[in-house]
């Protein structure tokens, strides 16, 4: 099949009161939703394969845990429920890491989190995630990482490969990634010295501190073919429960990039209460929100890491679409009704 006889992504998210007929009539959507439902029977199969088990998690909580860092573009969702402020989920990182105490084999999830975002080309309101946690560090979460993406890129060459032919004429980028064993590293300190002579490519958060825009994203992308690791962000900007690095300056954290910039992020977890508190403090976050993990750390200290995996970014990825919003059967943004 060649380029011109892909199907047209059908952008009803610009006239979202058009939306149930695109889902119902545009073949687009259909194809999605075999890519979806490929990465979730895949993972789960990569999963069970390793005797990690199945978590449960709830929509609602008290403790957030993406959005936390200074500096960050993403704020968590707050609901008034009972006459009490909480939050909807963000992601369920932190329950993990509890669950991780009851089977030490690890732990997944795959399930919607939501976010204060304002949806665009990469961005959901509401998006599905796929989180693990293990005991280990950042080289044993990097390599299981490495070895999920490679999994479900094979999984959807061998299942489905007429239906990524549909949405984007090719499936050379899956193979690309089937086929490599290690996949390359920088660090975010090269990183933004290599990118630093190109304004669009940076954006200021602290004062002295930096982070990659989309677009510094995807002039790293250009340089290779194929996935890319971002390793060792500031320990400043980054969420607090990431464990510094010996360079304290920095965590043992990473994201990966692929297409048109990331689709996991994963990290070393703090391992004691006293490293939580440094960190707590070192970023003027109250600690009442998180007390609860506080104990965790004392009543069970471990060395644990995961990763998040954005389901839609991924299938983004797949499908080479331009716009994230193409890659959801459902139309989310909290400033307009929604149906259904």
């Amino acid at each position: 099949m060649s380029t011109r006889d892909k199907l047209d992504a059908p952008r009803s998210h610009r006239h979202p009161d058009q939306h149930l007929r695109s889902l119902l009539t545009e073949p687009w959507y259909p194809a999605i939703m075999t890519v979806i439902d490929a990465i979730a029977t895949s993972s789960i199969d990569f999963f069970r394969d390793r005797g990690m088990r199945f978590v449960w998690t709830p929509l609602t909580t008290g403790t957030i845990s993406s959005p936390t860092a200074p500096g960050s573009d993403s704020q968590p969702v707050k609901i008034r429920l009972c006459g009490r402020d909480t939050y909807l989920a963000d992601s369920m990182q932190f329950l993990l890491e509890a669950a991780l105490r009851l089977h030490p084999g690890g732990v997944y999830y795959i399930s919607c989190s939501l976010r204060g975002d304002e949806p665009d080309t990469r961005h959901l309101a509401e998006f599905m995630h796929s989180e693990v946690e293990i005991l280990g560090g950042l080289e044993d979460i990097l390599s299981l990482a490495e070895a999920y993406v490679r999994h479900l890129a094979r999984y959807i060459l061998v299942t489905i490969p007429d239906t990524v032919l549909l949405l984007c004429g090719s499936t050379d980028h899956l193979r690309t990634v089937s086929e490599q064993s290690v996949f390359p590293r920088i660090t975010f300190a090269e990183a933004t010295g290599r990118l630093s002579q190109i304004p669009s490519a940076l954006r200021a958060t602290l004062p002295g501190e930096v982070a990659l825009t989309a677009e510094g994203e995807r002039q790293l992308l250009r340089e290779i073919e194929g996935p890319l690791w971002l390793t060792h962000f500031p320990s400043k900007t980054s969420p607090f429960y990431q464990r510094r690095s010996t360079e304290e300056h920095y965590t043992l954290s990473a994201d990966l990039l692929l297409g048109k910039g990331e689709v996991l992020g994963c990290g070393e977890r703090c391992e004691t209460r006293g490293q939580v508190e440094d960190a707590l403090r070192g970023q003027n976050v109250d600690f009442a929100p998180y007390q609860w993990y506080l104990d965790l750390k004392d009543l069970s200290p471990l060395r644990t890491a995961g990763f998040g995996l954005g389901v839609e970014r991924l299938v983004q990825w797949i499908s080479k679409a331009e716009d994230i919003r193409d890659c959801t059967l459902w139309m989310r943004d909290h400033h307009h009704p929604i149906d259904p």
